[in-house]
């Protein structure tokens, strides 16, 4: 899975799995999707709204051409 690399999908680094489980990824400085949709002060055009479509379905069709298509419960 490190191998893994798309402009659209967060980098995976690694795995901890002391005490509880944990996944490692790429910082997002701008928070993650979940945080920035749920925000309800930010003003999300359609023209927005659809470039987050389309990077979707990119890093999406990306996991699924290639030989690792778990993404959990995207």
């Amino acid at each position: 899975m490190r191998e893994t690399s798309h402009d659209n999908l967060a980098r995976f680094i690694g795995i901890c799995v002391e005490g509880s489980i944990a996944i490692v990824t790429e910082y997002c400085a701008k928070g993650s999707l979940k945080e920035l949709l749920a925000n309800s002060s930010l003003n999300l055009d359609w023209m927005f709204r659809c470039s987050i479509i389309n990077d979707i379905i990119a890093g999406m069709q990306y996991l699924h051409s290639s030989e690792h298509i778990f993404h959990g419960r995207l």
